[in-house]
């Protein structure tokens, strides 16, 4: 096998394994999306308990770890496109640049932008609940003469 060879078939394993880590993600995502959902149902469901503050906290917690994890995946392939752009200098068409290029053309949003964007949503929406359940004893509290 020649450099060439050797060249291109490094850079068919690091294309596969961006898609690899495309599915990691979106399987992340469905796991963080399950339980971020169930737990602000539930949060939701016992919004006159006091335990509900409990599970807001925590799906705060997870809705945190899945951002990060979102923007550690985006780090990931972030790393391997560069290095396919990197190998595309040297073979006979840069295909992930050219795509790369042609996408910010069109002047469209990055998905990892749009995609924290969903996590950060079931915080606002886990803080209301919290604000629901205590507003009004801080409002007393901060404002009693």
């Amino acid at each position: 096998m020649g450099k060439e060879d050797a060249l291109l078939k490094q850079y068919e394993i690091l294309a596969q394994t961006t898609s690899e880590v495309t599915n990691w993600r979106q399987n992340a995502n469905q796991f963080y999306l399950a339980a971020t959902t169930t737990l602000l149902g539930i949060s939701a469901y016992l919004k006159d308990n006091p335990a509900s503050a409990v599970f807001c906290i925590v799906g705060i917690g997870i809705a945190l770890i899945w951002r990060a994890n979102i923007l550690s995946y985006k780090k990931l392939n972030a790393a391997k496109f560069k290095v396919l752009r990197d190998i595309e200098k040297k073979l006979a068409y840069p295909i992930f640049a050219k795509e790369q290029e042609y996408y910010k053309q069109e002047k469209r949003e990055r998905f990892t932008n749009i995609e924290t964007w969903i996590p950060q949503l079931f915080i606002l929406a886990y803080l209301i609940i919290l604000i629901s359940l205590y507003g009004g004893v801080m409002t007393g509290f901060l404002f009693h003469p």
